[in-house]
């Protein structure tokens, strides 16, 4: 069994910052943010890191190269054609981790690169040091949910069955599973995906 896989999604359209995308966008060192995000998830206990882009993915690429070379960790897999919905993203994602024999998989946005590795972690060693390992581990702040999410194994098969642009959230909400919980700051409801937030970002 490989342990955690993250994935890290970053196949959508960017089409609330056009004719920008998003994930270009550089904090105030110049880092792309979804390098930045990719960053922080190679330095949580996750054992691999898959950055799903989409099928036409060339200008996205040069965001991670500099983390290639220092981790085989991480690889890149564009997402098949005319699977750009969230939930066919998510379902991707949950095949690759079965073909790995994954634990679980934890799920984090592309353009949410504030989540920290400790939170991550967190949120593993509740999933791992739990008697009975739930269906879901999420962060909350506030009241809210918040990302990344962890999926157990078993839950694999159900998110490949998902439909529509609403990722998992049905199966968050599904009384009939097993849900934990971590406490976390607010970086797990930060997500940077209008003109406005990326200007914010710039300034990070």
């Amino acid at each position: 069994m490989t342990g955690i896989v993250a994935a890290l999604l970053a196949a959508g359209a960017s089409s609330r910052t056009a004719p920008d995308h998003k994930l270009m966008a550089c904090d105030s060192s110049g880092t792309a943010m979804l390098t930045r995000s990719a960053a922080g998830l190679l330095a949580s206990d996750v054992s691999r890191v898959l950055v799903l882009l989409p099928p036409m993915a060339s200008a996205l690429v040069p965001c991670l190269t500099g983390l290639l070379p220092v981790s085989d960790r991480l690889s890149v897999h564009c997402v098949p054609a005319g699977r750009y919905e969230l939930s066919a993203t998510v379902g991707y994602a949950a095949a690759l981790a079965e073909r790995l024999s994954a634990a679980g998989l934890l799920i984090l946005p592309g353009d949410m690169p504030l989540v920290k590795p400790e939170t991550t972690d967190r949120i593993i060693g509740y999933f791992m040091g739990a008697d009975v390992p739930p269906d879901s581990v999420a962060p909350v702040c506030d009241r809210k949910t918040g990302h990344p999410v962890l999926w157990h194994a078993r839950r694999l098969g159900d998110l490949q069955a998902l439909t529509g642009d609403r990722g998992a959230r049905a199966l968050l909400r599904d009384p009939a599973l097993i849900h934990g919980r971590v406490a976390a700051d607010e970086s797990v409801l930060a997500d940077f995906d209008t003109p406005e937030r990326l200007a914010l970002f710039a300034t990070l």
